[in-house]
């Protein structure tokens, strides 16, 4: 009894359970002709950072400070 109660539910919602969409498919199925992978460089694109020795650091500090707004008539 307590079997039909659990499975009764469970054939219902089934019997209203839409069909596969083909994408899902198509994607078990091995005649499939799917494009070749090849692996990215995952270097591209990048800056090598070489290690600088040590600045004058009154140079560094004009470098980074905001420049002076112009004087105002």
């Amino acid at each position: 009894m307590k079997f039909l109660l659990a499975g009764a539910p469970c054939l219902l919602l089934a019997a209203c359970a839409q069909p596969a969409p083909p994408q899902y498919l198509r994607a078990a199925d091995p005649a499939v002709r799917v494009p070749s992978s090849r692996p990215a460089n995952v270097t591209a694109g990048a800056r090598d950072f070489h290690i600088a020795g040590p600045g004058d650091w009154a140079t560094i500090n004009r470098r980074v400070t905001p420049k002076p707004k112009e004087a105002r008539p």
